[in-house]
């Protein structure tokens, strides 16, 4: 093979390598390219929403009590009953708890000695240490004493109640009252609650609470019924949830509460804020660097980064005030992309209006 051939055979071999290589360099792009889809930011109304656990009480409850302790003859309605105000509830045998209680018995007898004994001892509270030995709590020393209040010397009783009477309309929900048994006065004889009128009662976290004013909108519901209210009271007080964490609780007055029985467990939604006809973007499209959000738009087929100022938020979406258009194609993806990094567009999201949020 002459000199001339060798060098033809060399010119052809270095022209189909580049050939080959011309050919090959959109696969090499694509491996360096990174896959990814895109949306476009939504005008929209957002609703910023707080949650809450709780239950269906009544605007109004009565508790009866009875000015000492009273032997029922006969208790004429049941827990769920309903009631009207001025209805006779329960008759009392006024004699026989006048008999009871202007009796002296041996147990009252002992507790007046035990009294005399300890008003005797240098340090009365000698007897809750002596107490807490046999594991006896001392509110329940207490009220070993609080009984002895009825002895035969101290017993000075001019009137008993003959019956117990709705002071309003009602249902009844509790009867701490039996028939023919001698009843305590330290509690509530009869609970009747009015049920024209009911309030939803939640529970909030310390740092919720204080997002909330009175006259905010809500829903309440179970897995049932739903229905609309408004705040009406915030508790001034927080108390502790069973975790140990500081709640709120937050009434709300509902609009119409005829599916719901008092003592109904319910969840509620509060409407904290609504912004209308502003730019959102679904929450998976933010991302974070430290305190600041950032997005990555696609600008001819490059991901390039902008740093974005975000507003309201909702569980689904976010407002964002600033740093980016409507125009923009936001890029949505859980793989890592870096700034100016070539993109491979897979395709158009369609990014939903949630006019419910």
């Amino acid at each position: 093979m002459g000199v001339s051939a060798i060098k033809k055979l060399i010119i052809s071999i270095l022209v189909l390598s580049l050939f080959v290589g011309i050919a090959n360099i959109p696969e090499i792009i694509l491996e360096k390219s990174i896959k990814v889809k895109y949306i476009r930011p939504v005008q929209q109304t957002i609703a910023t929403k707080i949650s809450g656990s709780g239950k269906i009480l009544s605007t109004a409850k009565s508790e009866i009590y009875t000015d000492t302790p009273v032997y029922t003859d006969e208790v004429y309605y049941c827990v769920g009953d309903r009631v009207e105000k001025g209805a006779v509830l329960a008759d009392i045998n006024t004699d026989a708890t006048l008999n009871i209680l202007t009796s002296s018995s041996p147990l009252e007898t002992n507790i007046n000695k035990i009294c005399e004994v300890v008003s005797k001892l240098p340090n009365p509270d000698m007897l809750y240490l002596l107490g807490n030995a046999y594991g006896i709590a001392e509110k329940d020393i207490d009220e070993l004493f609080k009984s002895a209040k009825y002895t035969t010397s101290e017993k000075k009783i001019s009137y008993i109640q003959p019956d117990i009477i709705s002071p309003i309309n009602g249902v009844i929900t509790e009867i701490n009252i039996s028939e023919n048994v001698l009843s305590q006065s330290n509690t509530p004889a009869i609970v009747v609650c009015n049920t024209d009128e009911t309030i939803a009662v939640v529970k909030i976290n310390q740092e919720y609470a204080k997002k909330i004013d009175i006259g905010m909108s809500a829903d309440v519901f179970d897995e049932n019924f739903q229905t609309k209210g408004v705040v009406s009271q915030i508790s001034p007080i927080a108390s502790e949830n069973q975790i140990g964490r500081p709640t709120v609780d937050v009434t709300i007055k509902l609009e119409n509460d005829n599916n719901f029985k008092i003592g109904y467990c319910i969840e509620a939604e509060i409407d904290t804020s609504s912004n209308h006809d502003v730019l959102t973007l679904p929450v998976a499209a933010i991302r974070q660097d430290g305190l600041d959000e950032y997005v990555y738009t696609i600008t001819n087929g490059i991901a390039e980064k902008k740093k974005i100022i975000v507003g309201d938020e909702s569980a689904y979406c976010s407002e964002v005030i600033s740093g980016i258009s409507q125009d923009d194609l936001i890029i949505i993806s859980n793989k890592e992309i870096k700034d100016k990094q070539r993109l491979f567009i897979e395709g158009e999201l369609i990014n939903e209006k949630r006019p419910k949020e």
